[in-house]
């Protein structure tokens, strides 16, 4: 990771501007999640989230704006209650990371999609064609590789 991106700051807003994060540094990983549930949650075809270890994600403002929502056994999600916009996912395995979704971010996060996930859910109306690779489902071993392969300030 060059220096300048070790100190790279994206902000992410809801749409109303009531919740706004900010995220320091590049990001771990980038998914395209095709499951249900963020189909559902997102209201699309899939669910993009962007990866940062949680010491470099700070809400700025919004604390009173967001809710939380226990989607499974494993997750939650949230979402800002006063526009609805679809904010981060919560998985409760790993408390150390920050799933934001990608959406909310205003400019260049730094990093492309890496991969599509629970394309064994996805739409039927809906064509991969991007070339990235697609996973039927996900693992919980797939996070720690994601993190392991994470550049540093000495790579």
């Amino acid at each position: 990771m060059e220096e300048d991106d070790a100190q790279k700051s994206i902000r992410g807003a809801c749409l109303c501007g009531a919740v706004v994060f900010e995220c320091v540094g590049a990001p771990v990983h980038f998914n395209l999640c095709h499951c249900t549930m963020c189909q559902k949650f997102h209201g699309a075809m899939l669910g993009p989230y962007v990866w940062f270890k949680a010491a470099q994600v700070t809400m700025v403002q919004g604390h009173d704006y967001e809710s939380i929502y226990d989607s499974s056994q494993w997750a939650s999600r949230s979402f800002c209650r006063r526009c609805g916009s679809s904010l981060r996912y919560i998985y409760h395995k790993e408390p150390d990371m920050r799933f934001m979704a990608a959406g909310i971010f205003e400019g260049d996060i730094g990093l492309k999609p890496v991969r599509h996930i629970f394309v064994k859910d996805k739409c039927a109306w809906f064509e991969i064609e991007d070339g990235l690779p697609q996973v039927a489902a996900w693992v919980q071993s797939d996070l720690p590789e994601a993190i392991a392969n994470t550049p540093t300030e000495d790579s």
